[in-house]
Order: C-alpha cells, then sequence, then structure tokens
C-alpha cells in the first residue's frame, strides 16, 4: 500500500544497490558506479529501470582571493589570474570549497565548452561569466582555462563569499 514504510534487512540492501533508494522514494538522481571513473547520469525510475538524464549543474561556495599568482589559494578559496574579469584565462581553487566539503570529483567534471558563473553570495546581481576551454588540471588545486563572456557589477574584492555555478553544455 502506498505510504507504507517497511523494514529493509541488510541482505535486501545488498540486492537492491543504487536501486533501493529509488524504489523507496519513486524517483532518484544519480551516478552509474560502474563506470568510474567516467560517470553517466540516470534517473531511476522504478528502483529497477533507469533513463539517462543530463548532468545536472554544479554548484558551490568558495572565498575569493584578489592574489593573481598561479599558486595553491588554500583551503575554500577561489582566485583567477588577471587584474579584471575581461582579461582572465585561468581560475585556481582549492578542491575543498568555502564549507569545508571536498569538490575534486566535481571540479575535475568541469569540461571545455561548459559555462562557469561566479557570483557574490550577498547579491547576485554582482557576476562574472566564463566559459571553460581547457579541463581541469593540477593536483593540490585545479585549474581552469576559460574565457570571459559578461559581468555585471564591480569586481569582488579580497574574501568576497561568491558561488560558482558550472553548467554544463
Amino acid at each position: 500500500m502506498a505510504g507504507d514504510l517497511y523494514l529493509r534487512t541488510p541482505l535486501e540492501n545488498r540486492i537492491y544497490k543504487d536501486g533501493s533508494r529509488a524504489k523507496d522514494l519513486g524517483v532518484v538522481i544519480t551516478t552509474n558506479p560502474f563506470t568510474f571513473p567516467i560517470q553517466d547520469w540516470f534517473i531511476w525510475n522504478d528502483g529497477w529501470n533507469k533513463i539517462p538524464a543530463d548532468k545536472p549543474s554544479f554548484l558551490s561556495t568558495w572565498n575569493f582571493l584578489t592574489s593573481i599568482t598561479n599558486a595553491d589559494p588554500g583551503l575554500g578559496n577561489l582566485k583567477h589570474n588577471a587584474v579584471t574579469f575581461a582579461t582572465t584565462t585561468a581560475l585556481y581553487e582549492s578542491f575543498t570549497n568555502g564549507l569545508g566539503g571536498n569538490t575534486t570529483e566535481k571540479l575535475f567534471n568541469v569540461k571545455s565548452g561548459d559555462v562557469i558563473k561566479l557570483y557574490n553570495a550577498a547579491d547576485a546581481t554582482n557576476f562574472v561569466i566564463f566559459t571553460v576551454n581547457a579541463s581541469v588540471t593540477q593536483l593540490v588545486f585545479a585549474t581552469i582555462g576559460v574565457t570571459y563572456g559578461s559581468s555585471a557589477g564591480a569586481l569582488f574584492v579580497n574574501n568576497t563569499s561568491i558561488v560558482m555555478q558550472v553548467n554544463p553544455t
């Protein structure tokens, strides 16, 4: 009967694998664990059957630094390599976001052609948009090659809390 709750045994959890949560909740978006390191995105529509889905956009928060050197920005920080947004060709980011979360996998999924929007967490009308022109490199911190698209508002000041949104193409 719809809405009834059932206690699942550990054996049943092993049998259902990824589909178990979808079977309980109806629809869940998840990655296919059998294609590592390249991940495909699916919607599990009944716990047993899945259909391909678009990769969701990536959204995370960092602290913006005004330093433009190609060096580790430090935990929770993001910076770029130019004095202005219009002349920026690279973003340097910690694999740990401003909230302490690990973003390594998500950053390595950023690909050439994706669109990155950086905006002030306190004022979303202050933003810059870049197009990724090179995949993520580096092992200690991420370097993303970008091409300037557009911006509104002023350049972020040092230690501004910013949100990075990646929309895949």
